[in-house]
C-alpha cells in the first residue's frame, strides 16, 4: 500500500510518454494485473486530464463474447480472482482522436 502513490505516478508518466509518440488514430492498451483504483482508474483521470486529443475508447467491441460480462459502462476491462478467474486485471483502450469533443 505505501508503493501505491509511486506506482501511480510511473504509470502516469508511462502513459505520457507512450502519447508524445502516438500516431494520428493511434491505439493505447494500459493494462496492469492491479485491481487497486490507484493503479487503474485514478491513473486514467490523471493522465486523460491533460490529454484532450486521447480518449477511451472501449474495450467491448475488441474482446471474445466470454470477456464482455467484465467490461463495464465506460468500456474499462476489470478481472477479479474468483473460481474461473485466477488473476485481478485491468485494461483499458485508448485511443487518440483528431479533434477534441466539444
Amino acid at each position: 500500500p505505501d508503493d501505491l502513490a509511486y506506482f501511480q505516478k510511473m504509470q502516469v508518466a508511462l502513459l505520457e510518454n507512450a502519447a508524445q509518440i502516438l500516431a494520428p488514430d493511434g491505439i493505447i492498451v494500459y493494462s496492469t494485473c492491479s485491481m487497486e483504483p490507484e493503479e487503474n482508474e485514478e491513473v486514467l483521470k490523471i493522465f486523460l486530464a491533460n490529454q484532450p486529443r486521447i480518449v477511451i475508447s472501449g474495450a467491448r467491441k475488441w474482446l471474445s463474447e466470454q470477456a464482455l460480462p467484465y467490461v463495464n459502462q465506460e468500456g474499462l476491462f476489470h478481472t477479479r480472482p474468483s473460481e474461473d478467474i485466477q488473476d485481478g486485471f485491468f485494461a483499458a483502450r485508448l485511443a487518440r482522436v483528431s479533434r477534441p469533443e466539444i
